[in-house]
């Protein structure tokens, strides 16, 4: 009854990629050949870029004026004050709590899907899971940051967080 017979006509060979397909994808191999074999075979062109010696060149113009005599200038950017440097960054502080309370929350929800205490797939599982922890740990790292800070702790300063 059930006779399987395999058509002549086909256009998938054996290893079931079209001709056409493997046509492309040989002669765009052939094209970057062709085009790299091209473009450096012609080497006279970087002879005669080394040959070129007899070129003058003149001395940039000496601008370093930073130092008058033994005077410095003052530059702003190499300013340090530390009361500068301790300014509470509140806006990143509560961006940072923002991100580790929903980081929690996401991660929560993803872990009582996978435990079946909630209904769900396991596709919207791993996608709470991948989105909690895309939230916990910066909002982990710098409120761990401003906590210590805030605790006066050796190598911890308000600076180390980004202020926005």
């Amino acid at each position: 009854m059930g006779i399987n017979r395999k058509s002549k006509s086909s256009i998938v060979d054996q290893s079931g990629y079209h001709p056409l397909l493997i046509l492309i994808i040989v002669s765009f191999i052939v094209l970057l050949v062709y085009l790299d074999v091209a473009l450096y075979s012609d080497k006279s062109k970087a002879i005669e870029m080394a040959s070129r010696r007899n070129i003058n060149y003149t001395r940039l113009a000496d601008d370093d004026d930073d130092y008058l005599g033994n005077e410095r200038k003052y530059d702003p950017r190499f300013d340090y004050s530390p009361a500068s440097m301790d300014e509470i960054p509140w806006k990143s502080i509560v961006l940072a709590l923002f991100l580790l309370v929903l980081g929690c929350g996401l991660l929560f929800l993803s872990f009582f899907i996978f435990t079946g205490h909630m209904g769900g797939d396991k596709s919207q599982a791993y996608g709470l899971l991948g989105l909690g922890a895309l939230t916990f740990l910066p909002g982990f790292y710098e409120t761990r940051i401003a906590y210590y800070a805030w605790r006066g702790a050796q190598g911890y300063r308000y600076a180390a967080i980004p202020g926005y």
